[in-house]
């Protein structure tokens, strides 16, 4: 049968519905409203644990304000690290967790404060241009916004990423006009090729911090953590190609969503830690001793979930390249490169039936073939076949 334009514009639209809604692994509304109802519960317990504090208050807040409240990274990173000692210390309360963290202090003081000066301080933050109809996602901005959000930032920053790369806290910053026209480009070639995708992704995303390009520091692209979630860390040089803009922003897009799937769906075992979790080489990737690096389970089941959707957006480059003139992309190495990636990562977690992944991982990591299997069939449609590259390649 031959392929026509017209079904390789409809299997490119099925695997995109696939990848921006399917009802679990997907779906922005439903993921983030089973979000939003986890940290109910966390308020519920921190007011029926401190009777006396601003706790059952804040429950009672209007549901916009109580929802921007739970949206917030600084907020969801604070009380997951409560909920995470108090489970390890069988029953730390929160009262004792903030006088163990002096630096949460200006959090403890801030939701203390009256209804209409928080609505005020959780509105604060210029808005990320071309998204302001889809979510309120901002620049990190320090000079606007609470003190308790910058601290927590860049404390997370250095702790998870920065600390190791010779940077200071300070650095955390609001992109320069420069880098915030190269972003604000990013994002509208994206909505504008693929808008229901690109919708998808971004409502797990709330805030985007930049650190400037400076000697004596490490660089990187882009980073995430999920000590922060809903925050993309962005340092790319100077020199950075349009691309390069494009490619940091979709997959710390990628990695926000895959975040809240992890937070609200059972897929590691109960107790699941990275230190006694099985491992998985990644054959491409050496660590300083030279030798391939060893990932694990969750880091190997991000870098999966990412390479699917980087293995979809450079074949929707490849069906239709003219949208992309100017940005300097090599999709044809992009992508080859990410379906190799993507399908090795996923067959050998399937492989490794690791007793780590739970009954929901495991249907994560299907789907995740499923749709791999869908967009290989695109790519045999415009030529692809047979042009996998080798370990050595990669």
């Amino acid at each position: 049968m031959q392929y026509t334009g017209q079904m390789r514009r409809t299997d490119l639209l099925a695997v995109e519905l696939q990848l921006a809604h399917h009802p679990i692994f997907a779906d922005p509304d439903r993921i983030i409203a089973r979000r939003r109802e986890t940290y109910y519960l966390y308020l519920e317990a921190l007011a029926f644990e401190d009777a006396k504090g601003p706790w059952g208050s804040i429950l009672k807040w209007p549901t916009v304000l109580l929802d921007r409240f739970v949206d917030t990274p600084a907020a969801r990173s604070i009380l997951n690290e409560w909920f995470r000692a108090k489970k390890c210390t069988n029953g730390l309360s929160f009262a004792t967790f903030l006088a163990r963290k002096p630096r949460l202090k200006s959090f403890s003081d801030w939701v203390r404060a009256d209804c209409e000066t928080i609505a005020v301080d959780l509105s604060m933050g210029k808005h990320v241009s071309g998204l302001d109809s889809w979510r309120g996602i901002t620049y990190f901005d320090p000079a606007r916004l609470p003190n308790w959000i910058v601290e927590r930032t860049r404390s997370v920053y250095m702790d998870e990423i920065g600390g190791d790369l010779g940077h200071a806290d300070s650095d955390v910053a609001q992109p320069s006009p420069q880098a915030e026209a190269k972003i604000w480009w990013a994002i509208q070639a994206l909505s504008s090729n693929l808008p229901i995708l690109t919708r998808s992704l971004f409502q797990h995303v709330s805030q985007v911090a930049w650190i400037p390009e400076s000697r004596g520091r490490e660089a990187f692209d882009g980073a995430s953590s999920d000590s922060l979630p809903g925050v993309i860390f962005g340092m790319p040089r100077s020199s950075a190609s349009p691309w390069s803009y494009v490619e940091i922003i979709f997959h710390e897009a990628c990695h926000q969503k895959m975040f809240d799937v992890i937070a609200t769906n059972a897929i590691y075992r109960p107790g699941y830690s990275s230190d006694t979790a099985a491992r998985l080489t990644a054959p491409w990737r050496r660590e300083k001793s030279g030798c391939p690096a060893k990932w694990h389970i969750d880091r190997a089941l991000l870098a999966a979930h990412v390479y699917v959707y980087l293995a979809y957006l450079t074949c929707r480059i490849l069906a239709n390249p003219d949208p992309w003139d100017g940005f300097d992309v090599d999709s044809f190495s992009g992508h080859t490169c990410s379906l190799f990636r993507a399908r090795y990562l996923v067959e050998n977690l399937i492989a490794l039936n690791s007793a780590d992944i739970a009954c929901r991982g495991i249907d994560l990591l299907k789907w995740l073939r499923e749709t791999l299997t869908m967009i290989e069939g695109i790519g045999f449609s415009i030529g692809l076949e047979n042009e996998m590259p080798s370990l050595k390649q990669i």
